[in-house]
């Protein structure tokens, strides 16, 4: 994967590139893969969040927010390319993370500010990190933000500007965050109890992989003004990660399994204990609900339309992890 993902850099080589949410999981991995290669700017809110290993990098760090339009504007006119990344990183301990109006500021109006300085200024190619959220029947804020988001970055598409807009499936592979890390740490310390199968299905990525898309839609012409779901190509369920990370961990596999009643049981008791405290629980109606929806989708059409080649399944990725 290390060769493709530089091969595909390569031709970002000598270009000005913006990146923004670069302190995030999947900005920092594209911003480490980009910075030996392009003109690399980055836009951080907050210096203090910089990478440390980016001091040994070449690049120009910008601080500051998607609400500063100057910023933007000056950015705009030095960078041919962005990648749009920035969304709201909600607190780990927040009742309903995905209904904060920060949704909405971030991802909505900071993705009309950056899209008005890109036209004005010297970007060619926009490409948007979307959520395969805005299409499984989510109506949070999060979902709808991000679907107008989608929408005002597809209009701006023209003959001076070319956007792709891709809608990445959750992402795994990251040591230290996101839902997969957080259910296999669990897992291992005995936390995560051993879900039946609910006849859930879902779609996933790896974060390289989600690199390998963003690459491509940026290099590709035939992406302008195009809308591409990302995943793994391969279907998940709950059950079967917890088998495969019990599997490749060496965590042993419970001879039991928790019933879906004690699990409603557990739910409910969680939203009474979330009223009350006003802080996230570990499980809840709504997150029983998550687990049990399915949520696959179709990534073929990047496939076909842009070589997109995804090099990682779960089991690889847990296979690389635990040896």
């Amino acid at each position: 994967m290390e060769n493709r993902l530089k091969h595909l850099s390569e031709a970002f080589s000598g270009q000005s590139v913006l990146v923004t949410g670069s302190t995030g999981g999947l900005g920092k991995e594209l911003v480490a893969i980009l910075a030996r290669m392009a003109r690399l700017h980055v836009l951080v809110r907050d210096k203090e969040r910089m990478d440390p290993l980016w001091r040994d990098l070449p690049i120009a760090v910008h601080e500051g927010t998607l609400g500063d339009q100057t910023l933007l504007d000056g950015l705009c006119s030095e960078v041919t390319t962005v990648f749009h990344l920035a969304s709201y990183a909600p607190s780990a301990n927040e009742k309903e993370p995905e209904e904060n109006p920060l949704h909405w500021d971030v991802t909505v109006e900071g993705t009309r500010n950056l899209l008005t300085a890109a036209k004005q200024g010297t970007v060619r190619k926009l490409v948007f990190a979307s959520s395969t959220r805005v299409i499984d029947g989510s109506e949070t804020l999060y979902a709808r933000a991000k679907q107008e988001a989608e929408k005002l970055v597809l209009d701006a598409q023209g003959s001076s500007l070319d956007v792709t807009v891709l809608r990445l499936a959750p992402l795994y592979g990251f040591p230290d965050r996101g839902n997969i890390a957080s259910m296999i740490r669990s897992i291992r310390a005995g936390r995560f109890p051993p879900l039946p199968d609910m006849g859930d299905r879902r779609s996933l990525l790896h974060y390289e992989d989600a690199i390998q898309a963003l690459l491509l839609a940026a290099g590709n012409e035939a992406a302008a003004g195009r809308a591409y779901t990302v995943t793994d190509l391969q279907s998940y369920s709950t059950r079967g990660i917890y088998e495969s990370v019990c599997r490749h961990s060496g965590t042993p596999m419970p001879g039991w399994r928790l019933p879906v009643w004690a699990l409603k049981l557990a739910a409910k008791a969680g939203d009474l204990l979330q009223n009350v405290t006003r802080s996230s629980m570990p499980i809840n109606t709504v997150k029983l609900a998550k687990l049990q929806a399915s949520a696959l989708f179709d990534g073929s059409e990047i496939e076909r339309e842009l070589g997109f080649e995804p090099v990682y399944t779960l089991e690889k990725a847990l296979e690389h992890e635990f040896g």
